[in-house]
């Protein structure tokens, strides 16, 4: 198991939720441990994760 630490930016997004910042980290090939959005600016969501590669 290797932890990795990833920034995702999620644009144009009106309805976001737990389970769909889940499911596009697990889209992408990671499993997420932790994650939090640590921005937001004119509807970019910045989330920073540490994730199972």
């Amino acid at each position: 198991m290797q932890l990795q630490r990833k920034t995702f930016i999620l644009e144009g997004l009106e309805n976001i939720n737990v389970d769909f910042i889940e499911k596009f980290i697990e889209g992408l090939g990671f499993k997420p441990l932790r994650w939090a959005v640590v921005e937001v600016k004119e509807n970019k969501f910045t989330v920073e994760a540490v994730v199972v590669n």
